[in-house]
């Protein structure tokens, strides 16, 4: 399935380049994106947990502080840029952080997650470096994994694992990230076990991590299970469009239609979510439904046509053949 979002870039469900089953067979577009967030870079807190705000936040963004700003003030401040997508403030923030102290890796460390959105060659290289450096910093190891991951290198991702969880046996973001390995090998139990343990590892875990177990649990083929991983991550981050979008998957694949259009229009418009909608249907076998839901998404105007008629010649084009949506269905 390829997976693309409305500003017409590939959004992966996964990092990797080869993707099957649910993911890579389908060849469907599924507006706004789907999938499970990045767990490697704990973002919008400062080490002491601690995050600039007010009106020292704003100078410190412009550079005009009387008293300089401290690494941890400038790596926080590129914190919430990347947050709010804004990468190029993100970079200059944490390189002023880097200068302000060499020795701390955590400037160079967030300059070489930044790199994985434009090269993941170089972001791998970074990662390597650093961990020369720091041979003990688990999360090193982690941020390797992710570049790897994203080069499609699974056995490069593993290696980096293994020496995170060397380091650190119930380190979260490994097991998470493990999670997308197995996915990728569509190793779907492995991938539900990695997504429990790093989520069971927390007291309270994070909404990332329980989207990605649903992804998981949908991934598997349990919708069922996957929904109540969702709604609560969807409860605890409502500005995520990417734990909304699963949330209606996984309401679709249920026959919920109408609660899956609700939480597809929670980020997306009347067009786009038809459209995911109309995805749902197709996946768990209901090409009428899907057919239905592909034209009311066009009748729109709303939404990018192209992707939408693409949808309706696969779809077209599978019913003459006669190829079933789903072998197998859902549980």
């Amino acid at each position: 399935m390829q997976l693309i979002n409305r500003n017409s870039t590939a959004l992966a469900h996964r990092p990797g380049t080869n993707r099957s089953g649910l993911a890579g067979a389908l060849g469907l577009i599924l507006i706004l994106g789907w999938g499970c967030a990045n767990q490697g870079l704990k973002l919008g807190a400062t080490p002491d947990g601690q995050a600039p705000h007010g009106a020292r936040a704003a100078l410190i963004e412009h550079n005009k502080t009387a008293e300089a700003a401290t690494p941890a003030e400038l790596i926080a401040a590129g914190d919430s840029d990347r947050a709010s997508g804004n990468y190029q403030k993100a970079h200059r923030a944490y390189v002023r952080a880097h200068l302000a102290d060499p020795k701390d890796l955590k400037a160079l460390e967030r300059i070489a997650y930044l790199s994985l959105r434009s090269d993941p060659q170089d972001s791998s290289r970074l990662f390597q470096e650093l961990l020369s450096e720091s041979p003990g910093d688990a999360s090193l190891f982690v941020g390797l994994a992710y570049a790897e991951l994203h080069r499609g290198r699974m056995d490069a991702a593993s290696a980096a694992l293994d020496g995170a969880l060397a380091i650190d046996a119930e380190y979260p973001a490994a097991h998470a990230a493990y999670a997308i390995v197995y996915d990728n090998r569509q190793e779907y139990p492995r991938a539900q076990a990695s997504s429990q343990r790093a989520t069971d590892t927390q007291e309270k875990p994070k909404p990332q991590l329980l989207n990605n177990l649903g992804v998981s649990n949908l991934l598997a083929g349990e919708p069922a299970a996957a929904l109540d991983f969702l709604a609560e991550a969807n409860r605890m981050d409502p500005s995520s469009a990417l734990a909304a979008n699963n949330l209606g998957l996984a309401l679709g694949f249920l026959g919920r239609d109408q609660a899956a259009y609700d939480a597809f229009r929670l980020h997306g418009n009347r067009g786009d979510a038809l459209n995911n909608l109309g995805l749902a249907c197709y996946l768990r076998g209901d090409h009428e439904s899907a057919r239905e839901h592909f034209e009311a998404a066009l009748l729109t105007g709303e939404t990018d046509e192209v992707r939408v008629l693409h949808n309706l010649e696969r779809l077209n084009s599978e019913a003459v053949a006669g190829v079933p949506a789903l072998a197998g269905g859902w549980r």
